[in-house]
């Protein structure tokens, strides 16, 4: 099977010899299979028809105008320094610090870092005990949705949705064998 797809996608791409070598390989595995005879006839079937149309020549593209090996150097005097706004390269600052930084490296003034307090983190010293309810989730005590268990709810909403539903069975007969009236 690998063999015969082998083969087919080396057709597709006009690999002919390397498709042939995919279906003799096949051929040797399983020699009693059918497939690999009628697979080297379309194979050549196939190369016929492929050498029998004219093929064309890719026009040439013309050349490109040439640019100078420093064309993406800025134009600036020797010895002098580049232009920069500011005193910074894009896409980097200096924090308050002095060093230069990312632009995206965020510093936190003195009323956020009080709004937000402190952040290092801690080391726990020893394992919190919780007191859990029974069928409750020590990570999950709130109570959330994804916990409560609302099975006793929608079997009486059903039973309410559907009490005055009427079904005609054909024989009379439920799956217990009771015949309804």
């Amino acid at each position: 099977k690998g063999f015969y797809r082998l083969g087919q996608a080396g057709e597709k791409c006009g690999k002919f010899n390397e498709a042939k070598a995919a279906y003799e390989k096949g051929a040797a595995l399983e020699p009693e299979s059918k497939v690999w005879p009628s697979a080297l006839k379309k194979w050549a079937a196939n190369k016929a028809a492929f050498d029998a149309t004219p093929k064309t020549t890719a026009e040439k593209a013309e050349a490109l105008p040439s640019q100078p090996a420093d064309w993406y150097k800025p134009k600036v005097p020797a010895g002098a320094a580049l232009p920069v706004k500011g005193g910074e390269m894009r896409g980097y600052k200096v924090d308050s610090q002095g060093r230069k930084t990312t632009f995206f490296n965020n510093e936190l003034d003195d009323k956020t870092k009080a709004l937000i307090g402190d952040i290092a983190p801690k080391k726990v010293e020893k394992a919190v005990d919780m007191s859990v309810d029974a069928g409750s989730s020590s990570w999950n005590q709130a109570g959330t949705f994804e916990s409560k268990d609302h099975t006793k709810w929608m079997k009486a909403r059903l039973e309410e949705a559907f009490e005055d539903l009427m079904v005609d069975l054909p024989d009379r007969k439920t799956r217990g064998g009771a015949t309804v009236p």
